[in-house]
Parts: structure tokens; sequence; C-alpha cells
């Protein structure tokens, strides 16, 4: 799979104690260059500007991540406190969990979220409803997050992402 270079943006709003967000770009197919998968075409085609996530009071990182592949799409972090595109990814395997569960239990709804509640850490996932296996994924503190704001913040966010 082709990648593409990543690039470093500051936040728009500086959070104490807090290093410059990475947001990564990830796989672009070039003009010239065959797709080498259905999942590099299908990225080329997207938009996944999370930026905006950063602005969620103790944001620890967030990313879109490919459930099928494992894939990271799009990510932003601050610091390295926590690898945010390796727990996106290991993440795949909570959402498939929860689909299968669904199916076997015959669930006419859809996933909305999945709340992961740790004793530091609130982890978000949220697949993105035009496109349910691919989600995005947030890590919060949980001593200075408001819960209900990050979910508001999260959907908002999803709803403005554009895949394939």
């Amino acid at each position: 799979m082709v990648l593409t270079k990543a690039k470093t943006v500051q936040a728009e709003t500086p959070q104490p104690s807090r290093a410059s967000a990475h947001l990564k770009l990830v796989p672009a197919v070039q003009p010239d260059q065959t797709p080498p998968t259905d999942l590099a075409e299908k990225v080329s085609r997207m938009e996944l500007d999370i930026s905006k996530l950063h602005e969620i009071k103790g944001f620890l990182g967030a990313c879109v991540v490919d459930s099928q592949s494992g894939a990271t799409l799009s990510s932003i972090a601050f610091g390295d406190e926590i690898d945010i595109e390796r727990a996106g990814s290991a993440n795949t395997d909570m959402l498939r969990a929860m689909h299968r569960e669904m199916m076997t239990l015959g669930a006419e709804d859809e996933v909305e979220d999945i709340l992961i509640s740790l004793g530091a850490q609130y982890h978000l996932i949220r697949p993105i409803a035009k496109a349910p296996t691919v989600f995005v994924y947030v890590a919060v503190e949980r001593d200075q997050a408001n819960l209900a704001m990050a979910r508001s913040q999260v959907r908002s966010v999803e709803s403005t992402l554009r895949i394939g």
C-alpha cells in the first residue's frame, strides 16, 4: 500500500503540557499509479479531517480506522502517552465482536458508539454511519473530559467525514 507523507500541524487551542499535534494523512493513490487494493482506492476519495477532535477537553488522541484491514486512515495525537494508531487498530476486534454479537442476537439496530471506561481514560469507538466498517477512535483523560460533550464532538466530526 502506498502511504502519503505525514504532516505536522499545530493545535489551534493550546493545551498545557502537550506537544504539537501530529495529523497523519494516510494512504493516497498518486494519479499515475494503479491502486494496489480496494482500500487504497477508497482512501483516495475520502475526506478524513479529524483535527477538530483535539478540542475535546483531556484529548489524548484520535484516529480513523478501517475495521476490515486494521489500517489507520488518519490520526492526530498529543505527546507519547498513547500509541493512538496501535490502539485504534487493536480496537477493530472490539467492533467486529460487537457486530457479531448483534448478528447472533438478531438485533435490527446499528452500533452508535462503544465506550471503554478505564480508571484514567475513556475510549470511544464510533462507526461512521455512511461506512460502518470504518470507525473513529478517540482517547481522552477521564478526570478532564466531559463524556457527554466528548461523545457529542465525536458525533459532530463523524458527520463531516466523507468515505468513498
